[in-house]
Formats: C-alpha cells, sequence, structure tokens
C-alpha cells in the first residue's frame, strides 16, 4: 500500500532519525510525497539558516520518491473533507485539509506525527512512524 509522508516525517528524515529511514527503506518503492508537502520543504529548505546546502539534500530526497499531485479526485476529497469538518465544528488548517485530500484520492496511508491533527478525517488512514 502507498503511504505518503507529511512534512514532520520528512524533515525527521532530513535531519537524520534512523528509525524513520529503515521504515522509509522498508517501504520503498510505495513512497510518495504531495505536491504541497513538497512545496511546505522547499520553502523550510530555502528560509533556513543551511539555505546553501538544504535544498541540495531536499533534491537527493526527492529522487528517491514519488511526487502524489494534487487533481481532481483530491480536489473532491477536499470538498467532502472541509464540509465535514465544518459540521461536526472540528475545522484543521486548509493545508492539512489539502494534505490529507491527496492520501485519500490515492487511497494512501498518511504517515504523520500529527495523527491527532488528521484522527477527525474519515477514511483517512494514518500512521506514526515517530512514535512506533
Amino acid at each position: 500500500m502507498m503511504r505518503h509522508l507529511d512534512t514532520c516525517i520528512v524533515i525527521a528524515y532530513l535531519n537524520g532519525n534512523k528509525a524513520i529511514a529503515e521504515k522509509l527503506k522498508s517501504h520503498l518503492p510505495d513512497i510518495a510525497i504531495n505536491s504541497l508537502v513538497l512545496g511546505e520543504l522547499l520553502y523550510g529548505a530555502r528560509a533556513s539558516a543551511r539555505s546553501s546546502e538544504n535544498p541540495e539534500r531536499l533534491k537527493k530526497f526527492v529522487n528517491i520518491v514519488d511526487i502524489a499531485d494534487y487533481d481532481e479526485k483530491s480536489a473532491d476529497a477536499y470538498s467532502k473533507i472541509r464540509l465535514s469538518l465544518r459540521q461536526t465544528g472540528r475545522p484543521i488548517g486548509e493545508t492539512d485539509m489539502l494534505i490529507a485530500s491527496v492520501a485519500i484520492a490515492d487511497n494512501a496511508i498518511l504517515v504523520t506525527d500529527n495523527t491527532k491533527q488528521f484522527e477527525n478525517i474519515e477514511n483517512l488512514m494514518l500512521e506514526n512512524w515517530l512514535r512506533e
């Protein structure tokens, strides 16, 4: 089954977390990040104190995973997520809803350290590699 990594998991990997590196290796080639996560990571790399080296480290990582794009299926999933969370009075951040929608559209597990943030989203499968 495909796994989509959230920003926090990729950052842990890039910072040398050995447990994350082992999990990543064991699930390749079924690992992706979505284009929204990539945008967050690119911003962080460019805004960091090590802005001359972090974009290159990120590029090496991106070369080993797939990129999942936000598409029509994702848009449909997003509309359902947003409506459901509004109706239940449990809103979350816009970007998190978009990240979740891509995972749902791809029938993928979202790997995140922020499971509490995503737990109220129907049909979203979650794993936390930092807490296992």
